[in-house]
């Protein structure tokens, strides 16, 4: 009995120091986290502007019933975030614009009509630095309206066009179709940064055709019984983008700044060192819903366009990853264009003219932290834009 006892005690010592140790490890990483944590913070209000990530509906937007969000018209507006500060104004029409646009197209001018989201918008960039701007710049005789608005799905934008663009009665309209919509698409609210929820209009099909839900849309700040739904599918899609999957990276993404710092740091390398080629959006597949009804969007628009005497451009707008890594396969793009083709709908991707910039200035097309365009990433979009009207006869 004594001997064994006395074999017990050193496998017990040897168990408990393995605990203190876990524990002493596991406390030394929490304080380094939390330091990391700290100290990006600090970096980054040294380094930026300082800020965060910014509300439509609590700057220059106000709830619409039909839309989601609208903007206000008639406001100057500061729009500032962790890596930029920029000012502007909205016109009468609710655009941001400088001015108020005639619906009769003056004489002698070929109006275009952009309509898009935060790209389009101009997240994180001056007036005079939006790809609408420079593209005004670019095309002699040109007359650009900018209708993008922050945070919107092609649902929104198509409905914006129902109630407002097409009045512009513009020679061609282009859709700036950021592959991420596809997300919003499917979706009957949005998620953003400190766990804020931003409802919106949904379209569903039935018997193939586009029926629009969710109108009226739930005010700011009200409940709604799809609400647990849509958080997992959001979480889906944020817990496959990158190398590695994690249950709880959308949290992450919304609250640590550390995990953006380390992210844009070293997630191009971890990926190469994996030989990881990550699909960030798991519904471009053709049996996802999401895919169904963005497709049905991208036909209605068209048609709705051709119906008001206008042409119609589908631009393709790159996300940061597949741009940053050429690896990656690009199967929003691929599927994208595809469709466009089998339904002949006039389609310019991005992607190879984003590609095509060499490896060390790729990364001052966007935002380090932020998912947009830099003033650089706007330019690029306006000559890659311009250069394909011009040889369409523009």
């Amino acid at each position: 009995m004594r001997t064994a006892s006395l074999r017990q005690r050193p496998q017990k010592v040897r168990a408990r120091s393995v605990l203190q140790n876990l524990t002493v490890l596991a406390i030394t990483g929490l304080v380094c986290l939390l330091l990391g944590e700290v100290g990006s913070r600090i970096y980054l209000k040294l380094t930026s502007g300082g800020g965060s990530e910014p509300v439509l509906s609590e700057t220059i937007g106000e709830y619409d019933p039909r839309l989601g969000v609208r903007l206000l018209p008639n406001v100057a507006a500061e729009f500032s975030g962790p890596e930029f500060q920029t000012h502007f104004r909205t016109n009468g029409q609710r655009l941001r614009e400088e001015e108020d646009h005639a619906y009769l197209e003056p004489p002698g001018i070929k109006r275009v009509l952009l309509c898009g989201d935060s790209f389009t918008f101009g997240h994180g960039v001056n007036d005079s630095q939006r790809y609408g701007e420079l593209l005004e710049n670019l095309l002699p005789g040109a007359e650009i309206i900018n209708t993008g608005v922050w945070g919107t799905g092609t649902d929104q934008q198509y409905l914006l066009y129902l109630d407002e663009g097409r009045k512009y009665q513009a020679d061609l309209v282009i859709l700036a179709y950021y592959v991420d919509n596809i997300t919003r698409n499917g979706a009957s609210m949005r998620f953003i940064s400190g766990g804020r929820i931003a409802h919106k209009p949904r379209y569903v099909l039935r018997d193939g055709k586009l029926v629009l839900s969710n109108v009226p849309v739930p005010r700011p700040g009200e409940s709604t019984v799809a609400e647990e739904e849509e958080r997992e599918r959001w979480n889906e899609v944020a817990g496959q983008q990158g190398a590695v999957p994690l249950p709880f990276k959308s949290f992450l993404r919304e609250h640590s700044t550390f995990y953006k710092l380390l992210h844009a740091r070293f997630s191009t390398m971890l990926h190469a060192l994996l030989g990881a080629h990550p699909e960030p959006f798991p519904q471009y597949a053709p049996e996802r819903e999401e895919w169904k009804v963005t497709c049905a969007l991208f036909s209605a628009f068209r048609d709705s366009v051709v119906a008001n005497g206008s042409d119609f451009l589908l631009v393709i707008v790159p996300a940061r990853d597949y741009v940053l890594q050429p690896e990656m396969a690009d199967t929003p793009h691929r599927m994208v264009k595809e469709f466009c083709q089998k339904e002949h709908i006039e389609v310019l991707d991005l992607l190879p003219a984003f590609r095509a910039v060499e490896p060390r200035h790729r990364a001052d097309l966007y935002y380090r932290l932020d998912a947009h365009w830099t003033a650089a990433g706007h330019e690029l979009a306006a000559e890659t834009i311009a250069r394909y009207l011009r040889d369409h006869g523009w």
